[in-house]
């Protein structure tokens, strides 16, 4: 199938809506969760994540209240193929543009934790999960592109004449696809199917070596999912950073764990911070090393994580899913990165 690429602009933000389990109360959550699309519309982010596991809200109805309250917030909303079917999904991207006038962007799910794909009876290896990924994600672009009815004839999907109407004609409104590609598979059918495909950086030269590498002679975009502590001194960030994720023995023994795990990702990281806790004194394992969070965070002054970040822009960043932005203050301060970040670019725009 031939693919119709989705514009895109230079490096698109994103925060995250949290999980139901961090508040106390519907209200509280609620209230929150359209607070931080708020804040986000107005520094400046694209849009937020919506989680999928079996713990939280169902992210399209999360979304549905946050969109009701923003006027160009774009949800980037976690599809796991066994929760809904490439046309239900269809259907909602159709209904939600037809309502709202956004677009909807997508995150495509595997599955990380084992556990749930198996209480679900899902016992398919991680090879035969990205294979059926790919076959979704064509029968989605199908559905969400073609003018005549679509016919499909995969090992996981088949359609036969589905007639789905009306067609998305306005590209502005089709969704931009994002999948993990961490993984050798992941990678592999990202570069084949999504916009953007993303990953858990590691320090600057593992993520040339590792990941930006791939991107070579293609249109799809490197996109990276981090936390940023940053403040106007170096010693207050990393207060701020052992303030919000202090050390316990708890982490130190999952860790271990992790580099056994089934996830690439999970893997990859946990030897990284097995390795070192600091690198390039801006990149920081801590928060992941003490089971705080499931990325990597950097951590200075506005300046040196503006210049850290800019690295991962040379090297064909396009995207970043921001972690823990909760607060007013954590838009702040990363509004003062973004300020920081815009003089960088045109300066060397400018060869200086």
């Amino acid at each position: 199938m031939k693919r119709e690429m989705v514009t895109l602009s230079p490096v698109q933000y994103y925060c995250q809506i949290p999980g139901v389990n961090h508040y106390a109360t519907k209200e509280e959550y609620i209230r929150n969760s359209i607070h931080i699309a708020q804040l986000s519309e107005s520094y400046g982010i694209v849009g937020s994540l919506s989680f999928f596991n079996h713990a939280v809200l169902d992210p399209w109805a999360v979304s549905s209240i946050v969109m009701q309250q923003t006027a160009s917030h774009i949800p980037l909303i976690a599809v796991q193929p066994y929760m809904y079917p490439p046309y239900t999904v269809a259907k909602l991207i159709h209904s939600f543009a037809y309502l709202y006038n956004r677009r909807i962007d997508l995150n495509m799910i595997t599955g990380a934790v084992t556990g749930e794909l198996q209480q679900i009876g899902d016992h398919s290896d991680h090879s035969s999960r990205y294979k059926k990924l790919y076959e979704y994600v064509q029968v989605l672009r199908m559905l969400l592109e073609s003018d005549a009815p679509v016919t499909f004839e995969g090992d996981f999907y088949r359609v036969s004449k589905l007639d789905f109407k009306p067609r998305l004609a306005d590209e502005r409104l089709r969704p931009k696809i994002f999948m993990a590609g961490s993984s050798e598979e992941g990678m592999e059918t990202g570069l084949k199917v999504a916009d953007y495909v993303v990953t858990h950086p590691g320090p600057l030269e593992h993520f040339k070596t590792n990941f930006s590498e791939k991107f070579r002679n293609t249109e799809v975009q490197a996109a990276i999912r981090i936390e940023i502590i940053a403040r106007a001194s170096s010693a207050e960030a990393w207060k701020a950073a052992y303030s919000r994720y202090p050390s316990n023995r708890h982490g130190s023994i999952q860790l271990r764990m992790k580099r056994n795990s089934e996830s690439s990702w999970q893997r990859t990281l946990a030897e990284l911070a097995l390795t070192s806790e600091t690198y390039d004194d801006v990149f920081w394992m801590g928060g992941y090393m003490n089971g705080g969070i499931y990325s990597p965070v950097l951590v200075g002054d506005y300046e040196q994580v503006a210049h850290y970040l800019n690295g991962y822009y040379d090297l064909g960043v396009k995207a970043v899913l921001l972690g823990s932005m909760y607060s007013e203050e954590d838009f702040v301060h990363f509004n003062q990165v973004k300020s920081i970040l815009h003089y960088v670019s045109s300066t060397i725009g400018e060869g200086k």
